[in-house]
């Protein structure tokens, strides 16, 4: 860039000029309303960044994708940070304490066009590396990441964002930059292909209430309807009698081969390798798939629909679009879903085994 450029951006990425900058500690978000204050923030879901060398300047609306990589539900938080060399901010970047659940990115842009990357890890990632570690699987320790700095250009740093900036995107830019060789589903395309095997699979299962548009066809929702009304129950009854049946066959959906599992299942099955010679072969395929918590948000999703969403749609001509409302009516009267209500494929659940699926109930036992 030119030399006036640069200057713009170096006027730009001033300190504060009242307040003391001087701190012995800096908190993610103390370190820019200090040494950053003129810099606006980004905020997406899960990542904050104060861009004050403009990197990601002209930035296109997009998708709020988003990367669990230790399969623990909640997010592991990026804060960004760029600017020019020339600044204070880059002087005080070493006083920065990351926050439990936060990984913090400097971006550090010279004249030439060059940037050097540099991370402040918490104690999440930290541990997310030691895991991979003791897994076998190639990893730095948090310690080099932590005292080296990445060299890359600004050209190649746009490149890979694309004008794009969501958390998984800045997830996977952070470990393909310290060298982790980890193999994530993409978010667009797993909901893509699970949309497709669901519209597939759930209907031989014989999952739903199908008579309002089959008025010859019986469904387990339909069976039960019949059945249970006969012998006296409910209908509240029957919908969370109907709720059970519909978790055992969905729960056909979660097994060896589509699940993964968090990192203290991972150890725990670990322990279990040696004395069982199906988790030896499926435990190396588990990091790149989508773990159990992931699974119970997906058909929680599904549960809202069925039995709250549904219901209510040839009822109420102006049903709320906020799922969030349906959520919480759902939890009320069924109660929270958690992995341990959904579980995994068990055939002692099943009178038959349409699909030849393998007893693998040592997974659920972990």
């Amino acid at each position: 860039m030119t030399e006036a450029a640069y200057n713009r951006l170096v006027i730009k990425n001033r300190e504060h000029k009242v307040f003391n900058s001087d701190w012995e500690i800096y908190y993610s978000i103390d370190f820019a309303d200090t040494l950053l204050p003129e810099i606006p923030l980004y905020r997406g879901r899960g990542l904050w960044t104060f861009d004050g060398a403009e990197l990601f300047d002209g930035l296109q609306k997009t998708a709020r994708r988003v990367l669990d990589i230790d399969g623990s539900g909640t997010l592991i938080n990026l804060i960004a940070y760029t600017y020019p060399k020339d600044v204070k901010a880059s002087v005080r970047k070493q006083f920065v304490q990351a926050g439990e659940s936060e990984v913090c990115i400097f971006a550090e842009v010279a004249q030439d066009d060059s940037i050097e990357l540099s991370f402040t890890l918490g104690k999440r990632f930290k541990d997310y590396l030691k895991n991979l570690a003791a897994e076998g699987i190639e990893a730095p320790s948090p310690a080099d990441v932590e005292s080296q700095t990445y060299p890359t250009t600004i050209a190649d740093f746009k490149a890979f964002f694309g004008n794009r900036l969501v958390h998984e995107d800045l997830m996977r830019f952070v470990l393909e930059t310290i060298g982790v060789n980890v193999s994530y589903v993409d978010s667009e395309i797993f909901y893509r292909e699970l949309q497709k095997k669901l519209n597939n699979l759930f209907p031989d299962f014989g999952a739903g209430r199908v008579r309002d548009k089959h008025p010859n066809s019986f469904a387990h929702g339909d069976i039960e309807d019949i059945a249970l009304k006969k012998a006296g129950f409910r209908q509240h009854e029957i919908d969370k009698t109907y709720y059970g049946n519909w978790l055992r066959d969905f729960s056909q959906v979660i097994v060896a081969y589509t699940v993964g599992f968090n990192i203290k299942d991972r150890n725990t099955l670990s322990e279990l390798k040696e004395q069982n010679d199906r988790v030896k072969e499926l435990l190396p395929l588990m990091l790149c798939r989508p773990s159990q918590n992931i699974w119970v948000k997906i058909v929680e999703i599904l549960s809202v629909k069925e039995f709250i969403y549904n219901p209510k749609e040839n009822i109420e001509k102006k049903l709320s679009q906020d799922y969030k409302v349906h959520l919480d009516n759902f939890v009320k009267i069924y109660g929270q879903l958690t992995r341990d209500v959904l579980g995994l494929y068990r055939p002692e659940e099943h009178l038959d085994n349409p699909k030849g699926l393998k007893d693998d109930s040592i997974l659920g036992d972990s």
